[in-house]
This record gives structure tokens, sequence and C-alpha cells, in this order.
């Protein structure tokens, strides 16, 4: 396959070509390597740090702002399947009680809640389930009042360009979809009516694994673009550019915690070769 015609989301990683042999203390670092792309760029990419990036967050967040100022609480749709509707979810039971007074967070998964707990295969492959948990989300609000944010990675869920569609037949210029592929190697077709945020961060450090940094980056995305909406106009590239760099500095101190991260995965590896088990609890 050639690699330049392979979505970059898709690709293996040169920094963690090896990472299934190396030990937990070396499998850590690579993977803050991998992590640092995100603001650090991939090849000649920017990352998100990238200015035409910010620019085309930054237009869409003061069009959310313009929505407040003119016609009050604004309902913002975060729509994805798979784990970028989970973090949809997550997202907005983060941000609602941070924006409640100005926007109402409507969180959309692909496959009901039960999809937020086991996998529901299929449904981002299919347009019409998209447009169908739109229509059904949106029935009692004002449609041409709401803005649509879907989430794809790799720029490829069919459930996500169903939602978008629709949206487009309500609303003028307020949908947005979140994903990591130059438009050209996505494996959707976008309508030029969809606002396309995408900062290049580079193939994860398991190939095709977008619940990693790009789980990160969509977190990251989404809290910038909500909360620097509810700033004053003048405000919103401020307060989303200072968003960026806090988080940026965030990830930087965590790789400090190299050693105690790699001390947790060989515990991990310990208990699991002794038949014992490990419970995620969140």
């Amino acid at each position: 396959m050639n690699n330049n015609l392979t979505p970059i989301t898709e690709r293996s990683n040169p920094k963690s070509k090896d990472i299934d042999i190396l030990n937990a203390e070396d499998i850590t670092r690579i993977l803050s390597f991998c992590e640092s792309e995100i603001f650090g760029g991939y090849e000649s990419f920017e990352g998100v740090l990238d200015k035409s990036i910010i620019e085309k967050c930054v237009t869409y967040a003061k069009k959310i702002r313009e929505q407040i100022d003119v016609h009050g609480k604004t309902n913002v749709i975060l729509i994805g399947a798979g784990t970028s509707g989970r973090l949809c979810r997550l997202m907005a039971k983060v941000l609602n009680p941070i924006a409640g007074n100005e926007i109402n967070i409507i969180p959309i998964i692909a496959g009901g809640i039960k999809a937020l707990v086991r996998a529901e295969p299929n449904t981002e492959d299919r347009i019409e389930e998209g447009v169908f948990d739109y229509l059904s989300y949106t029935q009692d609000i004002d449609r041409s009042n709401c803005f649509v944010v879907g989430v794809s990675c790799g720029l490829s869920a069919n459930y996500v360009k169903g939602a978008l569609c629709e949206a487009n037949k309500y609303t003028e210029e307020k949908t947005a979809i979140i994903g990591f592929n130059p438009v050209e190697l996505a494996t959707i077709d976008l309508n030029y009516d969809v606002n396309v945020l995408n900062p290049i961060i580079g193939p994860e450090p398991i190939v095709g694994s977008v619940r990693m940094k790009g789980g990160t980056t969509t977190m990251i995305l989404i809290f910038a673009l909500i909360k620097s909406s509810i700033q004053n106009s003048n405000q919103i590239e401020k307060s989303f550019i200072e968003i960026l760099i806090d988080c940026k500095n965030t990830l930087s101190k965590i790789q400090h915690y190299d050693k105690e991260i790699a001390g947790l995965i060989n515990s991990g590896n310990e208990t699991l070769q002794s038949g014992g088990n490990i419970y995620l609890i969140g």
C-alpha cells in the first residue's frame, strides 16, 4: 500500500516501531515522544498549535459566542461513534457545569447509552443511524439555533457524516468536524458547509488506536472551543491559545512521572502473569 495514500491516523509511527519488545521504562518514554507530536507537530505539519487550525477554531468559537449574544443560551451537540462518542459524553459532563448558563451541551453516541460500556458493531458505518439520532435528539429544540460538532479521528465515520449533512439542512455554517487527517486523506466526503478542525498530530504509537493521542487531542479541542466561546468575543482567541498552552504544559509535566508510570505497567504485568485481574473504575 502506498503510504502517501494511507490516512495518517492509520499509519505506523516510526518512533514506536519496536514498542512491542521494549521494557516498561522504554515503553513509557516512547509513548511520551509520540504524545509530544500533539503540540510539536508531525513531519511538515504543526499539530494543534498550527496557526491555520487555531484560526479556524477561534472563528467557530466566535460564531457560538455571537449566537449566545443574540439568542441567549445556545445548544451545542457533540456527536461521535465508539470512543469518540464516549468522549463526547465525558466532555459534556465536564463542561455543562462550567458553561451551563450560556451553553447546553447535548452528547450523542452511536448505539445509544449502551455503547458507553460495550461496542456496538457497524454503527459508525451507517449514515442513516446518524441522521436518525440527530433528528431524535433535536425534535424538541430549534435546529436552526444548534451548533453540531462531529468527532471522527480518522475523518472516516459515516455515522457522523450523516448527522452533519442532516444538520446542514436546518442551519448555516454551524456544523464542524474534529479529526486528525488532511481532508484529502479523509475516507468520507466532507460537505463544504462543514467546518473541518483537523490538526495533524501524527500516527498513534499503536497503529490505528485513535483512543490514544487522538482521544487526548479530541478532549483538548472540545474543552478549548467551549471554554473560549463563553468569554467576551474580543477575548476568545487569547483564551483559546492559553488553554492550548496550559494543556501542553500539563502533558510536559506528566513526562516527569515516567518512572512511576513504568512501575504501574510492571505491576499490571505481574498481576496478569500470576492470574490476577485489572479493574478500570470510572
